[in-house]
């Protein structure tokens, strides 16, 4: 049965074996539904995100689907159990497949990862609370100190604000802050982690010294291979230098940046709206335990995700939420300073905040302690392409395109 939770109806569907149909209905020249038909009718329900009853007491929905995985929630009413499965396969068909094969063999409630190795499935579940270390000073801005300049130079060249002033090793917390939630808009809590480790991958790509090799054609390929991905990371790093000050300039109400390509200058606001968040609203918060306690709260009742910046005097992290259920959900912390912190309960997202709150200097006004929360709501369309996300094909053609700049070509 196919249950719509918006409207007040159903579909259900019955399977016959083939005996048992003869039993119950005569065929006819009009008759052409097969199983085939309503299995495909099924996964188009699963892909419509509608909740698809197994049996009678057994339910399963998927939550979001992304290039590397799919996400299902499977309850069932007589363990009065509630299961999120991340399922590392991109087609919904074979993950949905997956799902009800292995669902039984996971014991817990909660969220569990389910992903192949070889011929065989391996399962995990995953913790309330998981850390991921990241240091903007460390794995950003030192490394990259000495093309920082160049870097500058082009990204002033790109839109109306100028950056040749900046010191190298300016932070730039507020742009790889928004940057980490546009990863999380387009491809789930999992997608923003991925985007930090690609970072400090790329970086470290850029810091290793070359490898001597003798064979003129090998050294041409692994220079080139080389070379592409750097190009892709100074162009990333350049974003994050146009969203620094964007976000910057949202935080003091000034919100005329634009971004200029060969034909015309576009809004900055407007660019991000394309890649999936639309600007939203920019609120004081009190410094206060209540404050925290009833935001927090507020974003639970009230949202299914939610993206947020939040800052300091001189500081900014991100806030992220996804809800699975009324029973799962997912809050993130990015400070860029320390380190990228996932909590699966509130009372460690509280906590978390408040012993942030404790490392920076907050804004003052009347005399009270406040910090600004500034949210972005998704937008439903979105064309927004992660660098960390490229298929096989995209990434041997731009190689190639860095070899034939070398001289040396090879036809598609």
């Amino acid at each position: 049965m196919v249950k719509n939770s918006i409207a007040d109806n159903s579909i259900s569907y019955r399977f016959y074996a083939k005996n048992e149909y003869f039993n119950f209905f005569t065929l006819d020249k009009y008759w052409q539904v097969t199983p085939k038909d309503i299995y495909a009718e099924v996964i188009n329900d699963i892909k419509a995100k509608k909740q698809v009853h197994i049996d009678s007491h057994l339910t399963i929905e998927l939550i979001d689907s992304y290039s590397y995985k799919n996400i299902f929630i499977v309850r069932d009413s007589n363990e009065n159990s509630e299961k999120i499965l991340h399922i590392y396969l991109n087609n919904i068909d074979e993950a949905f497949l997956i799902a009800v094969a292995k669902h039984r063999q996971l014991k817990e409630n909660g969220e569990h990862l389910l992903y192949k190795l070889d011929k065989d499935w391996f399962f995990t579940k995953m913790k309330d609370k998981s850390v991921k270390y990241f240091s903007q000073t460390s794995d950003l801005l030192i490394p990259l100190e000495k093309i920082m300049g160049r870097i500058n130079l082009v990204a002033s060249a790109e839109n109306n604000y100028n950056f040749s002033h900046f010191d190298p090793l300016s932070g730039v917390c507020y742009g790889i802050s928004l940057k980490y939630l546009l990863e999380v808009r387009n491809n789930g809590i999992e997608g923003g982690n991925k985007y930090l480790h690609w970072l400090k991958e790329n970086i470290n790509l850029y810091k290793d010294k070359k490898e001597k090799i003798s064979d003129k054609l090998e050294k041409i390929i692994f220079d080139s291979v080389q070379e592409y991905e750097v190009l892709k990371l100074i162009k990333e790093i350049k974003e994050i230098k146009f969203a620094q000050i964007f976000q910057m300039e949202r935080i003091y109400e000034k919100i005329n940046y634009t971004i200029f390509d060969l034909t015309k200058a576009t809004e900055y606001r407007k660019i991000l709206a394309e890649n999936g968040l639309k600007a939203s609203n920019a609120n004081r918060l009190e410094s206060s335990l209540s404050q925290i306690n009833y935001h927090l709260e507020y974003i639970m009742q009230y949202y299914n995700e939610y993206y947020a910046i939040i800052a300091f005097k001189t500081h900014a992290i991100a806030l992220a939420y996804k809800r699975y259920s009324n029973n799962h959900y997912k809050f993130t912390l990015f400070d860029s300073n320390s380190e990228l912190t996932e909590f699966s309960n509130i009372e460690s997202i509280k906590d978390a905040l408040i012993k942030t709150m404790g490392s920076y200097t907050l804004n003052k006004a009347d005399g009270k302690e406040y910090f600004i929360i500034d949210e972005y709501k998704r937008n439903p369309t979105t064309k927004y392409r992660s660098l960390w996300d490229q298929n096989e094909i995209e990434l041997h053609k731009g190689i190639a395109e860095n070899i034939k700049k070398n001289w040396f070509f090879i036809a598609f």
